[in-house]
This record gives structure tokens, C-alpha cells and sequence, in this order.
């Protein structure tokens, strides 16, 4: 889908001197995206049209938002203008929970960064890495680790779009 009637919308807002911001929760096969002007959150009646159902799937597809899988990912931004284009400097915090962490994790930081977040790097007989502290009871939630490399991916300062002359 071009959203080509949002991103023009976009563009006057910014151009006229409007705030425009932008969050997002995403994970547990969910994602959410809420567009903010000079501060105040707009409603999303969930129809095409809708200024707020628009940018939600416009983001969703141009950041490439994540929604399936075990982690949370919460992030936002703000929308800029440079010449015709649109853009978005943005900044995300994602976690992944402990039970959900493969070998492939684990490559991605050093002995020390995971002594940090409570883990150990898995050897050839210690197949369950993760320190778990006690739990309250068996039915407790697993813990979230910081997961900095997604949080890393989807941070950043791009532009978005450009509209023609």
C-alpha cells in the first residue's frame, strides 16, 4: 500500500510547524503504533483513512516492526522534515525472555556483558545457561534480558519517504 494521502498529510503537518511523534509496543504476536500531534495522542477508529490506522501501517511496514515471537519491544520517535522528505529519528528498548534464548544469543556479547545480565555462556556440559534467580512460585514469569542488538536494529534516524516535487 503507497499511503500516498498519509504521507502527503505528514509532510503539511511538519511543514506548518506541528510536533508529530510516534511510539510502539510490539511483541507476543502483537504490535501497536500510536502517532502523537504536538502532544496529543490521536484516535485510531481502525479504518483505512484514519490518520492514526495509516501511520500505524505505514511504520509497521517501513520500520519492518516486529510482532511475532517470545520478547517485548517498546520505541518511538520523532517525525522530520528535510527538503521533500520525511523522516523519523526514532529509539527502541527490547527484551527477550530467558527461556527464549538460543545459542545464536549468546555469540552476539562477551563472557563479561552476559555476567552482567545474570548468564553464563553455555559450555559443553552446561546446556541451561541462564542463572535463574529462585522463583516465588513455579507459575513465575520468566525474565526479561535486555537484548541490545534488537534494540540497536530498530533505533536510528532515516528518512522515510520522499514526495515528489
Amino acid at each position: 500500500m503507497e499511503y500516498q494521502q498519509t504521507k502527503q498529510r505528514l509532510f503539511e503537518l511538519l511543514q506548518t510547524g506541528h510536533r508529530v511523534s510516534v511510539r510502539w509496543d510490539c511483541g507476543g504476536d502483537e504490535s501497536f503504533v500510536y502517532i502523537s500531534i504536538d502532544g496529543e495522542e490521536q484516535p485510531n477508529t481502525f479504518e483505512p483513512g484514519n490518520l492514526a490506522h495509516d501511520v500505524e501501517w505505514l511504520l509497521t511496514e517501513a520500520l519492518e516492526l516486529p510482532s511475532a515471537g517470545e520478547f517485548s519491544m517498546s520505541g518511538g520517535g520523532q517525525f522530520f522534515l528535510e527538503g521533500r522528505g520525511v523522516g523519523l529519528d526514532y529509539q527502541s528498548d527490547a527484551e527477550v525472555y530467558e527461556d527464549e534464548l538460543d545459542d545464536e544469543f549468546y555469540n552476539d556479547f562477551t563472557d563479561e556483558q552476559l555476567t552482567a545480565m545474570g548468564l553464563t555462556r553455555p559450555g559443553p556440559q552446561d546446556e541451561s545457561a541462564v542463572v535463574v534467580p529462585p522463583a516465588e512460585s513455579e507459575h513465575a514469569e520468566p525474565a526479561a534480558l535486555r537484548d541490545e542488538q534488537m534494540s540497536n536494529e530498530y533505533s536510528g534516524r532515516r528518512i522515510l519517504f520522499m514526495l515528489p516535487d
